[in-house]
């Protein structure tokens, strides 16, 4: 039966993953030759601009993909908005390289970061300068626009990077603390997800939806940015590596803020935590009484809700069509993925 299962989820990745490839990878390209080709001599800054960028072709290319399978699905009747999404993405990879700083992440992807390679001070310069070169890409792609839909996606654009930064400096008052509630982290889950959820609702606004579509779009990316950072957060708990560095330098994962609210177990794995650096024994001790926590049970059924909703929402408010039906897909991998987090991230790692 255990095989079974995992033959069962390894094929809902392979799907989930073809669909993101096929509808986001040409907007990706997009991103990563806008840097490989932009003309400047910043000496080693240019050096790690670079080397940040060409990694993208290694990464899945989830909000372009988003936000252009959103596009289709409203109908756009044009060529999708590639330069857009190359710029947004240089936008989101910049915020990335200034959160490895806050998070003192050296390595990712199991390669060494930006801050890994080059240290705090050029891992800024770098950040900064991506932010520059996509904010300006951004600009000279919406100037194409008719006004309504040029200041839509700049509005838009310009909340999604304030939540996100929001949500940043609040993280840095909860680093190494065992007295988050879990309602104050998803707080800052909610806020991480601004950003799928901008990407659909910028692909609907230029695929001509109206404002009832907008919103269930807007409802989707929202869903799935939460749903998707939850599962995160489980595979942040099980990755003994992972969750060494969020012991030592994040706010622990959310799993483990849900497992601390029962008495019992918190009795048991507080002591292990406040060492801030656990045998991978302990680890493991932590990991199996945070799994087997009723809170944390409660968590995983509770947002398993939010893509069925999601989907509910959009074949309401969307026209069936392929994209509408991939955007559906989307969101019942997820699901199936935090039902079985264990064995989703055992494949993973």
């Amino acid at each position: 039966m255990a095989t079974k299962e995992k033959v069962d989820i390894r094929s809902s990745i392979d799907v989930f993953a073809d669909i993101i490839e096929k509808n986001g990878r040409d907007t990706m390209d997009k991103a990563i030759e806008q840097v490989l080709d932009f003309k400047y001599d910043a000496g080693v800054v240019s050096s790690a601009v670079k080397r940040h960028v060409k990694f993208l072709n290694n990464v899945l290319p989830l909000v372009p993909a988003l936000m252009n399978l959103s596009f289709e699905a409203v109908g756009g009747n044009k060529d999708t908005p590639v330069g857009i999404g190359a710029a947004l993405t240089l936008l989101v990879e910049a915020a990335n390289i200034h959160d490895d700083i806050i998070d003192q992440t050296p390595i990712k992807h199991h390669r060494k970061t930006t801050f890994g390679k080059f240290g705090t001070n050029v891992t800024i310069l770098t950040g900064d300068f991506l932010l520059i070169q996509a904010s300006f890409s951004l600009f000279k792609e919406c100037d194409m626009l008719p006004p309504e839909q040029k200041n839509a996606v700049l509005n838009l654009t310009f909340e999604a990077l304030a939540k996100i930064s929001k949500s940043a400096a609040k993280e840095t008052k909860m680093q190494k603390r065992f007295d988050i509630s879990p309602s104050q982290y998803l707080e800052i889950v909610r806020l991480r997800s601004t950003v799928p959820a901008a990407h659909c609702m910028i692909g609907g606004i230029l695929g001509g939806g109206n404002d009832c579509v907008i919103a269930s779009l807007q409802d989707y990316g929202r869903n799935y940015g939460i749903v998707g950072t939850i599962i995160d957060e489980f595979m942040d708990l099980i990755d003994y590596s992972k969750f060494s560095n969020r012991l030592k330098n994040e706010v622990i994962p959310l799993p483990i803020l849900f497992a601390l609210q029962d008495s019992k177990i918190k009795t048991e794995i507080l002591p292990l935590l406040e060492k801030f650096e656990v045998t991978k024994a302990e680890h493991g001790q932590i990991v199996r009484a945070v799994l087997n926590s009723e809170k944390v049970k409660k968590l995983q059924m509770d947002i398993s809700t939010l893509p069925i909703k999601s989907n509910l929402r959009i074949q309401k408010t969307l026209k069936e069509n392929v994209a509408r039906g991939n955007l559906s897909t989307i969101q019942s991998v997820v699901k199936e993925l935090l039902g079985n987090i264990g064995e989703f991230t055992s494949l993973m790692l």
